[in-house]
């Protein structure tokens, strides 16, 4: 390859990188009336987690990976060095656990009647959940559960959200 074929192949590179879109990141967040907690969904294009804060609080009490954007390669370690939630690892992500381009305005939160605890759906399917006074949130995509949280759990959910007859 000549110096010219080089450089036309470097310039072509760089344009079809250039016109590459970047994924979209995902930033959901509201306060309960009652319980003055915030729900927080963020996805920083690596990983999203719901978060709860506690009452007048901006600083997360419980979180809940809900899915990975991209393949996690690296140790957990490397990603918290940075300051950055980690992607939970394959060994723990269920089949539908890879996201690469989430349709975020179709995520949606739903209280507890009290607004200790928050649900997240995408459309009608529920995502994953938090319940105050747990160590770890429920999520979908959890194929084992472990230090990113717990698997789905429908009665634990219905015996939170479920509204009183």
């Amino acid at each position: 390859m000549n110096a010219t074929s080089l450089i036309t192949l470097t310039c072509v590179m760089s344009l079809h990188l250039w016109n590459l879109e970047m994924p979209e990141e995902v930033f959901l967040s509201e306060q309960h009336p009652v319980s003055h907690r915030w729900a927080v969904l963020e996805d920083d294009g690596l990983s999203a987690w719901l978060y709860l804060t506690g009452p007048d609080s901006e600083k997360p009490a419980v979180d809940c990976w809900i899915y990975n954007r991209t393949s996690n390669s690296e140790p957990a370690e490397s990603y918290l060095s940075r300051g950055v939630a980690p992607p939970a690892p394959s060994e723990c992500v269920g089949d539908a656990g890879l996201l690469t381009s989430p349709d975020g305005s179709s995520f949606h939160l739903m209280w507890s009647k009290d607004g200790e605890s928050v649900a997240l759906f995408d459309g009608s399917t529920l995502m994953g959940f938090i319940v105050s006074g747990r160590e770890r949130g429920f999520s979908r995509n959890l194929g084992k559960a472990g230090a990113w949280g717990n698997t789905l759990d429908e009665d634990v959910y219905k015996a939170v959200f479920a509204p009183e007859v």
